[in-house]
């Protein structure tokens, strides 16, 4: 057996146990986030983020600043030209799940990594996505983990504190934290893999492959609680088209 197609490929640690193991593997997911996260570690062979590239990731975005110093509320909608401008998109769509300053620095990074060509775009999305979801213990990710009849109100309530929000600082740490993972994964098997992000059945229709991993959601109690949080990461690291000017990836 050489090759194996992941159809629901999701994290990518089976994708992966099988490109160490020197086969050729095709992974897929309809999901944005599990699509940037295989094309990091699965297709990718050689590209790494440096600390140039981080240190502009996490550069100051003046536009950003002066909206979140001068707008009063949550922002406003200002066009993305090719990550020149952060805008306030994750501001104006994502209260409640973290506080002001962190949803201004998504903002931030998120315009700073379209500025990265191919697989480096791919490795610090998935950075900032593994980000997001280390630090949604806290946030509004995990809410109904924590009490799915727990009123948004009275969760929300918290948001300032360091309990129900850790302070930008560990964000940003995590994120740097992540970006060293990710970039420890990287290798080349000397296999052509290869990741997609399709609909699992169209997949499998036009890769075929000696091994066919099928390993979809489970139809669960939570299966509403991973629709939402999948929905909400999905929009935050992957903006829909005609939104404050911004193209899909």
């Amino acid at each position: 057996m050489d090759s194996v197609v992941d159809a629901f490929s999701g994290g990518a640690n089976v994708a992966y146990h099988f490109k160490r193991k020197g086969m050729k593997v095709i992974a897929n997911d309809l999901l944005r986030f599990p699509y940037h996260l295989a094309r990091a570690v699965i297709e990718n062979s050689h590209e790494k983020l440096t600390e140039e590239d981080v240190e502009g990731i996490l550069a100051p975005n003046p536009p950003a600043c002066r909206a979140a110093d001068t707008m009063p509320g949550y922002g406003r909608k200002l066009g993305r030209g090719a990550g020149r401008d952060a805008g306030t998109f994750i501001v104006d769509h994502f209260y409640g799940y973290y506080t002001k300053p962190v949803l201004h620095w998504l903002d931030q990074v998120w315009a700073n990594i379209q500025k990265l060509p191919g697989y480096k775009k791919d490795l610090a999305l998935a950075a900032l996505g593994n980000t997001v979801k280390a630090k949604s213990a806290f946030g509004q990710f995990s809410r109904s983990k924590m009490n799915r009849k727990a009123d948004l109100e009275a969760v929300a309530s918290l948001e300032q504190s360091q309990l129900s929000n850790p302070p930008l600082s560990k964000f940003i740490e995590s994120f740097k934290r992540s970006v060293r993972q990710l970039n420890n994964l990287v290798f080349d098997n000397g296999k052509e893999c290869k990741a997609f992000n399709l609909d699992a059945a169209e997949a499998v229709r036009r890769y075929g492959a000696d091994v066919l991993y099928l390993d979809p959601p489970y139809v669960t109690d939570e299966i509403t609680d991973f629709r939402r949080t999948s929905a909400a990461l999905t929009l935050m690291l992957h903006k829909p088209a005609g939104e404050s000017g911004v193209k899909p990836l």
